[in-house]
Formats: structure tokens, C-alpha cells, sequence
């Protein structure tokens, strides 16, 4: 699988490198919205639809809310 970027993420109390894996725009601007994919790198955890995400590297800050989980 190849990834788009990785990222620290928050979501609830989990925090972990995610890997960006899809998103549906080819790139976003400040204000914008976009669904987005993440893989968890380090281990799996227990993650609920409705959960806050908030993600941050460097000058680069989103956040939102976890939509679907898909197992693997």
C-alpha cells in the first residue's frame, strides 16, 4: 500500500503516527474540507465513530471527526 503522508494524530485519548492513505480532493486549502483515510502505524486501538481527530505537524493543523472504522 503506498501513503500519502504521515502525521501525528489524536483521536480521543489515542495518539499515533497515522499514515494518510486516501483522500477525496488532490490537495486542501486553509478553510477547506475533505474525507480523509488514516492507518494507524504503531498498533491497533479501540476507535469509535463520532470520535474527535485533531492532527498537527509542524505549521500544518486539522481537525475533525472519525467517520467509519474499517477493520482489518
Amino acid at each position: 500500500m503506498s501513503y500519502l503522508h504521515w502525521l501525528p494524530v489524536c483521536i480521543g485519548s489515542v495518539r499515533q503516527t497515522a499514515a494518510i492513505v486516501d483522500m477525496d480532493r488532490p490537495s486542501l486549502e486553509q478553510g477547506k474540507w475533505a474525507t480523509v483515510m488514516f492507518e494507524l502505524m504503531s498498533a491497533p486501538e479501540h476507535i469509535r465513530s463520532g470520535t474527535p481527530l485533531i492532527l498537527r505537524q509542524g505549521r500544518t493543523k486539522g481537525m475533525g471527526e472519525v467517520i467509519n472504522v474499517i477493520e482489518d
